[in-house]
C-alpha cells in the first residue's frame, strides 16, 4: 500500500496576531510545545527520515 506523507511548513502560524496569541497562551502554560528530537543543519536528512518513517511524536528541530 502506498502512503503518502507531507512535511509541514517550518512556521505553522503564518501571521503576526496568530503567533503573538500561540506565545500567550504557551506563557499561560495552556499550551506546551513538544519537541520531539533536534537535529544539526549537517544532518538534515536523517531528521527528514527520521519524520518520514514516522516516529516523531512531536515537532523534530533542525538547528541552523
Amino acid at each position: 500500500m502506498y502512503e503518502r506523507r507531507q512535511l509541514g511548513p517550518a512556521i505553522k502560524f503564518p501571521t503576526k496576531s496568530d503567533l503573538v496569541a500561540l506565545i500567550q497562551l504557551v506563557e499561560a502554560k495552556k499550551v506546551t510545545p513538544v519537541i520531539d528530537r533536534t537535529y544539526p543543519v549537517r544532518s538534515t536528512a536523517d531528521a527528514v527520515a527520521y519524520v518520514g518513517g514516522g516516529h516523531a511524536k512531536g515537532t523534530v528541530v533542525i538547528n541552523v
